[in-house]
């Protein structure tokens, strides 16, 4: 059952519908190991009856797998960046359990999710109220993700958390001060970077202070930059603890057109971290980077087909969301290996590559098809869109669905958004597509094949 939906999210689908199309599809069943696909009203039952129980070992499932497999975590100058935010997934007009407006403004779920490492890796994905704010019940959601980059990270490695000013909150700054103490203990390195908040804070005043304190530095004609480092005092459930603090505060008084103002534009920014060095790169206090989970985010509400749920109850929806997690991350580690993995091996100049590794005749596997012809569409599974053209040095697809074509050895090739994956699976052969007559009005008779 849980392989099955599995098999259905990796294609882009998740209706549970969208399993009828496949109950008799050979391919499918050898290619998840499974003897028998489930129907759509027994798989949505199954789901929603042994939710709790399924989602429970779904978090663990993604952790065994990037661990086994030796997938690549690699760090931005020293840091393996760990990135968390909240997202909208809209699912108006439905009348699912805890829909509710969003700080969009629409009506849907805001889910919260962690990414690992510049691959991206999801480490944490939860489903939530839509009207929940994105502070509330954190602490619990990096309970369970920090024990989980512990395990997954060598010892040696620095780990650094970033989150936005959704995130300025005394607990959970106290929270990742706490992990960075116990990190520290066990002789390794955790860090945090906490976008500043700056709530109802007075420009001027910060402009007064910055004067003062002689921190201005002008970058161009008409605009001044002021770093401040300070050390401010915040509280939680009687306990009061030292916080380091960066502002950055930008004075413009001509505007990048070459405008000049009649008062000055002030923007405003900090965070809070812990850093004891400024790193060269933009995860730095001064120059903060720009957390990866947009393009995450991207990949599981569309690749996954996961902006709207199917199913009315709220913890279905959650064990939907986890088992998404995990199809993200198989999907990721075949993309990650078409980069720089096995498949990613390239023929030596002047030699041909085998002619079981090319994809329709005119790759090797982990590259991309930048076309298809009209006679490479004709390999295409009867049930998926007829001639799809791929892009890219991605391999994703310009439709954004999955693709099967049958290599010139018979064996399966798969393709979800940038991911590759030969399967040496031998496809049943295509019968030959019978003759059709049809008779238009006027008894005139037309005969031809029809193509899928």
């Amino acid at each position: 059952m849980v392989k099955s939906y599995l098999g259905l999210l990796t294609l882009g689908k998740s209706d549970f519908e969208a399993i009828e199309a496949y109950r008799r599809d050979r391919f499918f069943q050898e290619a998840l190991g499974i003897r028998q696909v489930p129907g759509s009203v027994w798989l949505r039952q199954q789901l929603g009856a042994h939710a709790a129980a399924i989602r429970e070992h779904t978090d663990e499932w993604s952790v065994r797998l990037i661990r086994r497999s030796g997938a690549p975590i690699t760090a931005d100058d020293g840091f393996v960046c760990l990135d968390f935010d909240t997202f909208v997934m809209a699912n108006g007009g439905t009348r699912k359990e805890c829909v509710s407006r969003t700080y969009q403004g629409v009506d849907g779920y805001t889910p919260i999710a962690a990414y690992l490492g510049n691959e991206g890796w999801c480490v944490g994905l939860e489903l939530r109220p839509g009207s929940q704010h994105s502070a509330l019940e954190t602490h619990y959601f990096l309970e369970r993700v920090l024990p989980r980059v512990y395990e997954l990270m060598p010892p040696e490695q620095a780990v650094l958390s970033r989150s936005d000013s959704g995130f300025d909150s005394a607990r959970l700054l106290f929270q990742q001060d706490d992990a960075s103490k116990t990190w520290t203990a066990a002789g390794r390195t955790f860090a945090y970077l906490v976008k500043w908040n700056p709530r109802r804070q007075d420009r001027s005043d910060w402009a007064a202070r910055a004067e003062a304190a002689g921190a201005f530095k002008e970058t161009r004609p008409g605009k001044r930059v002021a770093l401040l480092d300070l050390t401010v005092e915040r509280a939680w459930q009687k306990e009061k603890r030292d916080f380091r603090r960066v502002v950055r505060l930008t004075e413009r008084t001509i505007d990048r057109h070459g405008q000049h103002l009649l008062l000055p534009a002030y923007t405003l920014e900090g965070w809070w971290t812990n850093l004891s060095r400024r790193p060269r790169r933009r995860s730095s206090p001064a120059t903060p980077g720009t957390a990866p989970t947009s393009n995450s985010t991207w990949e599981i509400k569309s690749d996954l087909d996961l902006e709207r749920l199917p199913s009315g109850k709220f913890d279905c929806n959650d064990l939907i969301l986890h088992l998404g997690m995990f199809a993200y991350n198989c999907l990721r580690l075949i993309g990650q290996g078409g980069l720089t993995g096995e498949l990613a091996k390239v023929a030596p100049p002047g030699e041909t590559p085998p002619a079981q590794d090319r994809v329709a005749g005119t790759h090797v596997p982990g590259r991309p098809v930048h076309s298809q012809s009209p006679a490479a569409d004709s390999r295409f599974r009867p049930e998926l869109p007829g001639r799809r053209r791929l892009r890219g040095a991605s391999g994703r697809l310009a439709g954004g669905g999955p693709i099967a074509m049958r290599t010139a050895a018979g064996t399966g090739v798969f393709c979800q958004g940038s991911c590759w994956r030969v399967l040496r699976i031998p496809l049943p052969k295509q019968p030959e597509q019978p003759r059709h007559r049809l008779t238009l009005p006027g008894e005139t008779v037309f005969s031809g094949h029809f193509s899928s």
